[in-house]
């Protein structure tokens, strides 16, 4: 086990994963301090009408995404130190461009109805707000991928920690010198945005932009981003539907603010998870042969299983620090963080198996079933567990649906290595 442990360390891939995972740690570490300088500004009620509007901007920006950050890592990751990518990179941004002014009208077109159906009115000044900052996220993305394509983990690390850093900036402008509210905090989020994605671009090799995309380009790209597009869009929802079914079904903001912090306070594991797959996603779909790729499985599921049982031990005594700082409103979000804790550990001892499912086996078409799988059993337990025990009801649910993940993945994969 030592000389096993030894060979990881002195890969490429554990050099890699060691700037991407300080990186995220650093990201990740900047965002809680921001989500937890906003809940103690804004109270458990008003926290909960932020973070709702926060899951309806997540949920934009992968629906608008399509899944063509995934597609462009395969074309990108595959052509690394050429050009070939460009024109794959001027489909992606071109649906990206489209999309993101579609969603910015949807925001500010249907907010009657999505007020309707949670009957929250307190969201519908709110959600035209974050609707701005949907493109300017699609456009930040882009280069996000393309740098991490290219394997270029410093750059990619860096901008995501200044993007943080410079949201933390303008909240503390705002808590200083503005009132308090969701509005203003909202506000300041998208200028963050804005000021990374001006940044990111100022780094991109932009001459993409300029490349011809014949018809060839657009059967590979789309034929690959179909099911990747179908799959994220699911994936996003089913990630969020737990806030959406607390939201509609706990009937109170206040429980939604206090569940919120919970996940904010468990959202390192899937930071930390997507860090990893920066590094394994290109590293998979590079691989031509099954001896390869299944080599390289054994060894990252072995780095990710350790650090996934290191952070998780680091992180409890650090949430008990978070509730003790934000306060008496924000204590029962305590128990819900144990039980993400753990929905979110299971998540993250699969990463290198997705990743392989993904971008070696190319089968995004399993995803969206095993995302359309985890969704239903979402639902069904939310729909019996939160109107009884409500915030705890809600986490054990995700839990719930990670163990049906879990197992799906791994029978799938015995099914066709």
């Amino acid at each position: 086990m030592r000389k096993r442990i030894i060979s990881i360390i002195s890969t490429h891939t554990f050099r890699s994963s060691a700037v991407t995972s300080i990186s995220t740690f650093l990201t990740a570490g900047l965002g809680a301090v921001f989500y937890l300088l906003v809940a103690k500004a804004l109270g458990a009620k008003e926290y909960g009408l932020f973070s709702l509007v926060m899951t309806f901007f997540t949920l934009g920006v992968t629906i608008g995404d399509v899944g063509m950050g995934q597609s462009l890592i395969r074309f990108v990751g595959a052509s690394v130190g050429s050009t070939s990518y460009y024109p794959y990179a001027k489909l992606a941004l071109i649906v990206k461009l489209f999309l993101g002014s579609v969603l910015f009208l949807l925001f500010w077109s249907l907010t009657g109805p999505i007020v309707g159906f949670f009957h929250h009115p307190e969201i519908s000044q709110l959600l035209p707000v974050i609707g701005i900052a949907i493109p300017l996220q699609l456009l930040l993305f882009l280069a996000l991928v393309i740098f991490q394509g290219q394997q270029r983990f410093f750059l990619w690390g860096g901008i995501q920690v200044g993007s943080n850093m410079i949201r933390l900036l303008i909240l503390g402008i705002i808590i200083m010198a503005l009132p308090a509210t969701s509005g203003s905090m909202l506000s300041g989020f998208s200028l963050a945005i804005f000021l990374a994605t001006v940044i990111s671009w100022a780094k991109l090799d932009k001459r993409f932009i300029f490349s011809k995309v014949n018809g060839q380009h657009i059967k590979e790209f789309f034929d690959f981003s179909k099911w990747t597009a179908a799959f994220m869009a699911l994936s996003s929802l089913v990630s969020r539907m737990d806030i959406f079914l607390l939201a509609k079904w706990g009937g109170d903001l206040k429980e939604v603010g206090i569940y919120s912090l919970g996940v904010s306070m468990a959202s390192f594991l899937p930071q930390l998870g997507g860090a990893l797959g920066a590094v394994t996603s290109p590293k998979f779909a590079g691989f031509q042969d099954v001896a390869s790729a299944s080599r390289y499985l054994k060894k990252s599921t072995l780095f990710v299983s350790l650090s996934a049982i290191a952070v998780t031990l680091v992180m409890i005594p650090a949430a008990l620090l978070v509730v003790w700082f934000t306060g008496r409103d924000f204590q029962a979000s305590f128990k819900p963080f144990l039980i993400l804790l753990s929905s979110f550990t299971i998540f993250l001892f699969t990463n290198p198996l997705r990743d392989c499912l993904l971008y070696y086996y190319r089968r995004p078409d399993f995803f969206w079933w095993l995302n359309l799988g985890q969704g239903t059993v979402l639902v069904l337990t939310s729909f019996f567990l939160i109107p009884t025990y409500g915030v705890v009801g809600a986490a054990f649910s995700v839990f719930v649906s990670h163990i049906f993940t879990l197992l799906a993945s791994i029978w799938f994969y015995k099914k066709i290595s």
